[in-house]
């Protein structure tokens, strides 16, 4: 005995939910937090050379104290950092070199850096979602979502 099964037709595999504008003000409301905090804040002055030799010591004082909850630390800041697009990528990748050495150093920046950069895409595609295909001037297809 078989059984029939209806499939949906393509159209409807492929049209994803539609984005609320709630959602959009939240993300862009974050967005928008997060830089402002940066700069009310004056944050970049910690993300500087002059800095990081300043506070060389402390900083290997601690890595070493608390190696485990550096690296989470550091993946998470540069991640964040990416995902906002703020300033300082060059000095967390020479941190990085510096506090965990050449090749952990170097597995940890891909993994914040990858990160990060997929959190900025995943923002924006949300964000843009609906604008980006009516620029282009065709209608939303599989291959342009």
């Amino acid at each position: 005995m078989t059984t029939e099964v209806a499939m949906p037709d393509s159209q409807e595999m492929t049209a994803g939910p539609a984005s609320s504008p709630v959602g959009k003000l939240i993300v862009v409301g974050l967005f928008a937090l997060a830089v402002g905090a940066f700069f009310y804040f004056d944050l970049k002055q910690y993300l500087s050379l002059e800095a990081l030799k300043a506070n060389r010591d402390s900083l290997l004082a601690y890595t070493e104290a608390h190696y485990t909850k550096s690296v989470v630390l550091f993946i998470l800041l540069y991640c964040l950092q990416t995902a906002f697009s703020l300033p300082g990528a060059a000095i967390f990748t020479l941190a990085g070199g510096f506090l965990f050495g050449s090749f952990l150093g170097t597995l940890y920046t891909n993994i914040a850096a990858t990160s990060g950069a997929t959190l900025a895409f995943l923002a924006a595609r949300y964000l843009l979602r609906d604008w980006a295909p009516s620029r282009k001037g065709s209608p939303r297809t599989p291959s342009a979502i």
